[in-house]
């Protein structure tokens, strides 16, 4: 995806606080326009720093007859949200897309909860002791948090229904945890699974499939730096099979 504008100039906001963020700034030559070369300015800054705190600028040029031209950047942040702008020079606009791809938080700040990856999300529940027991079983770790939709406990571990998840809080540290995904297989049709790792605007997509009834699939899921939230979120599907998870082991530590 291209955050891009054929104007003379424009701006992305990334609307969360990071400590780096890196990309690609990219010139793309739109079909059937003239083939002279055309540029562009780009720069990355601090949002709403005055005086202005620039932390990546480039000229960037895309040479005549060429289709497209991208550079890599990385941006410190160091705590605060950064803008990012292109400006063409005057009476240049139309043409060409100007802007950035592969935008990438690599450091991010720790977040008050889980994310918000779904507008439907089914309520949270009570976290009770048997529904920790179910999904931790006999790992001695615990989560700073819990946070749990659609779960119910089982004897085979912590039984998740159409747009079930799990969010397991792990500030400050660093390491895995691994464990097993079953479709159960009395009754529904496949279901949508993925394995997560989430901190402060940084989301991670680990491990995703289809589960038939009956099928099992083993996941990892580590902390791609300290803190943040391991995730297990069943796709919200009619007619999907219960989930049942269960963590065997944890690396996880201050």
């Amino acid at each position: 995806m291209l955050f891009g504008t054929t104007r003379q100039s424009g701006e992305v906001l990334v609307g969360t606080p990071c400590y780096r963020l890196q990309g690609l700034a990219v010139l793309d030559r739109l079909p059937g326009t003239a083939a002279e070369a055309r540029s562009a300015d780009f720069k990355v800054i601090v949002h709403g720093a005055s005086p202005e705190q620039v932390r990546w600028s480039a000229h960037l040029v895309l040479p005549a007859g060429q289709q497209s031209v991208a550079m890599p950047f990385v941006a410190d942040a160091l705590g605060h949200e950064l803008q990012l702008w292109v400006t063409r020079p005057e009476g240049e606009a139309g043409g060409l897309l100007a802007g950035y791809r592969e935008l990438e938080i690599t450091n991010a700040v720790e977040a008050k909860g889980p994310p918000q990856l779904w507008n439907d999300r089914l309520p949270v529940i009570e976290v009770t002791p048997e529904l920790v027991q179910s999904l931790l079983g006999a790992v001695a770790w615990r989560p700073q948090q819990l946070v749990v939709r659609a779960g119910q406990p089982t004897a085979a571990g912590l039984a998740l229904g159409p747009g079930g998840e799990v969010w397991l809080h792990t500030e400050a540290m660093l390491g895995e945890i691994t464990g097993q995904l079953r479709a159960q297989p009395s009754a529904g049709g496949p279901a949508w699974v993925r394995v997560l790792w989430y901190k402060g605007g940084r989301l991670q997509i680990l491990q995703q499939s289809w589960l038939q009834p009956g099928q099992a699939m083993d996941f990892r899921a580590w902390t791609a730096e300290p803190g943040g939230w391991i995730g297990l979120k069943v796709g919200k599907s009619d007619g999907g099979a219960t989930i049942v998870a269960r963590v065997v082991a944890t690396t996880l530590a201050p």
